[in-house]
C-alpha cells in the first residue's frame, strides 16, 4: 500500500494541517491510523444558518460555493507547487495563478464579514464593511471594542464569535491573517509576487506505511505531557508507540519508544518555491491561509446557527 505521511492537504479543515501544532495532554492518546485516514471526510464547507424554507441566505450560498470551488483550485495549485524541477516559464504561470488564488481567499473573508453583518445590528454602510483585522500595534481590548462597534448585537453567540475573531489575530503569534492581507494588497496593486526556488528540510517519523512530517510543509510541532502518547498504526494493524513527555519539531525528534522500536526517522529535502523576501515555502504560506479561511467560515457560520446553551 502507498504510504501515508501526514499532514495531508485534502482532509477536512477540522483536522491538524500544515503549520499546525498538536498538543496531547492529560494522559491521552493521539493515533495516526493508516486505515482510519482513508475514512476521513474530505473538505466540504456547509454554510449555516438556514432560513425558514431550509434554504440559505444569498450571501451564505455565495460563500459556500466560493469556499468549495476555491478548495479545488487551491489543491490543484498546491500540487503544481510541490512538483520538482519547475521551469522559469512554469514559474511565471504559477505567479499569475498564485495572485488570483490569494485574492480569492481574501475576498472570501470579505464575504464572511458581510455575512456576519447580516446577523448583527451594524450601522456600517455596505461599502464600509470589512473583515476585522487588528493592526500590529492594536491591543486585544482595543480590537474587541472595534468588533463591538462594527458588529453589535449579533443574533447568536456574540461573545464566542468575538473570542474566535480575537484568536485569529496576531496577539498570540498567529500571523497568517496579516500575511494574507499584505499579500492580497500586493497582488491587487502590483505585479504578482515573485517566487524563487529554495531547499527545505523536513523530518519524517514513520512506522511501516504510516507517519508524520515536521517542518515547513509538516506540523509545526507535537507536544505531549507525561503519560500521553502517540500511536502509529500501520495498514496491517500493527503499532508503534511514542511515549510522552516530548516536544517534537524539525530540529528535535528525541523521544522514548513503547511498543515496537522500528520507527524510521528520515530527513526529507525538497526544492520548493518561496515568495522572495519570506522565510517559508509558498506551499506553507498558501495552505495556512487556505485552511484558516475555511476554518473561519466553518466556525463563524456554525456559531451563528447554534444556541450557546
Amino acid at each position: 500500500m502507498i504510504p501515508i505521511i501526514l499532514p495531508y492537504w485534502n482532509f477536512h479543515c477540522d483536522l491538524p494541517s500544515i503549520g499546525d501544532s498538536i498538543r496531547i495532554y492529560n494522559s491521552s492518546t493521539y493515533t495516526f491510523d493508516y486505515l482510519g485516514m482513508h475514512k476521513v471526510a474530505h473538505m466540504k464547507i456547509n454554510i449555516q444558518p438556514k432560513i425558514d424554507n431550509n434554504g440559505l441566505r444569498d450571501r451564505g450560498k455565495a460563500i459556500g460555493y466560493g469556499a468549495n470551488k476555491l478548495r479545488d483550485v487551491t489543491v490543484n495549485l498546491m500540487n503544481k507547487l510541490a512538483t520538482s524541477n519547475i521551469s522559469s516559464s512554469d514559474m511565471d504561470d504559477l505567479n499569475i495563478e498564485l495572485k488570483h488564488v490569494i485574492q480569492e481567499h481574501f475576498s472570501l473573508l470579505e464575504y464572511l464579514s458581510h455575512y456576519l453583518a447580516e446577523h448583527s445590528d451594524t450601522k456600517l454602510k455596505e461599502r464600509d464593511i470589512k473583515f476585522p483585522i487588528a493592526h500590529k500595534k492594536m491591543t486585544k481590548s482595543e480590537y474587541r471594542e472595534v468588533l463591538k462597534d462594527n458588529f453589535p448585537k449579533i443574533e447568536l453567540n456574540q461573545e464566542l464569535i468575538y473570542d474566535y475573531l480575537v484568536e485569529m489575530q496576531h496577539f498570540d503569534g498567529e500571523n497568517w491573517l496579516l500575511e494574507l492581507r499584505d499579500l492580497s494588497n500586493r497582488c491587487k496593486h502590483k505585479l504578482p509576487p515573485k517566487m524563487e526556488m529554495k531547499k527545505f528540510t523536513n523530518k519524517i517519523v514513520s512506522y511501516k506505511n504510516i507517519g508524520f512530517r515536521l517542518g515547513d510543509i509538516g506540523f509545526k510541532h507535537i507536544v505531549a505531557s507525561e503519560g500521553s502518547k502517540i500511536i502509529l498504526r500501520a495498514s496491517d494493524n500493527t503499532e508503534s508507540t511514542i511515549l510522552g513527555p516530548f516536544i517534537l519539531n524539525s530540529d528535535n525528534v528525541a523521544f522514548s519508544l513503547g511498543t515496537q522500536s522500528c520507527l524510521a526517522i528520515t530527513d526529507e529535502e525538497r526544492d520548493l518555491p518561496q515568495i522572495c523576501g519570506t522565510n517559508q515555502s509558498v506551499i506553507k504560506t498558501l495552505w495556512q491561509a487556505h485552511i484558516e479561511v475555511l476554518r473561519a467560515i466553518h466556525k463563524i457560520s456554525s456559531l451563528l446557527s447554534q444556541s450557546s446553551t
